[in-house]
């Protein structure tokens, strides 16, 4: 089972696979989940016994332990969808068709809720017929390659 999140990147937001389905990407995402937890327990325990943190001094303490894994695991993670994204294959649908988000989140391996949201937010165009939403395909391309080069 993957861990899914719903991450934003400036120009929308991506599905995005957190932990990988190797046994080795699961591992280095559990163990840099660990380290950086356990940071973040250091300076709780810290404040329960009475020390008292400004916002700064946090970012300080942050700033001195490694997180690197961790970002690096959720950047991977982050490029592997947005690839998913560029690579979805088109070939025999009319770019100027007009699919419902059904269809559409099938095709992109996304979520009609989450193809809504873009919709709603401004990032991708939407036509509502009746109850049903519709997007043109160029649309939905010109999002996924936004995306790919962010």
């Amino acid at each position: 089972m993957k861990l899914r999140a719903t991450i934003h990147n400036g120009c929308g937001l991506i599905n995005t696979a957190i932990k990988g389905i190797s046994k080795k990407d699961r591992d280095i995402y559990y163990d840099a989940l660990e380290k950086a937890d356990d940071r973040f327990e250091a300076i709780h325990r810290k404040i329960e016994d009475g020390k008292h943190y400004n916002v700064n001094e946090i970012d300080q303490y942050l700033d001195k332990n490694d997180f690197e894994e961790f970002v690096s695991t959720v950047v991977d993670r982050l490029k592997d969808s947005a690839s998913r994204l560029k690579e979805v294959v088109l070939k025999n649908i009319d770019k100027e068709a007009h699919l419902p988000l059904s269809n559409l989140a099938k095709i992109y391996d996304y979520s009609q809720n989450y193809l809504r949201n873009l919709i709603n937010r401004g990032k991708l165009k939407g036509a509502k017929k009746g109850k049903i939403w519709y997007v043109r395909v160029k649309d939905m391309d010109a999002y996924a390659e936004r995306v790919g080069s962010k």
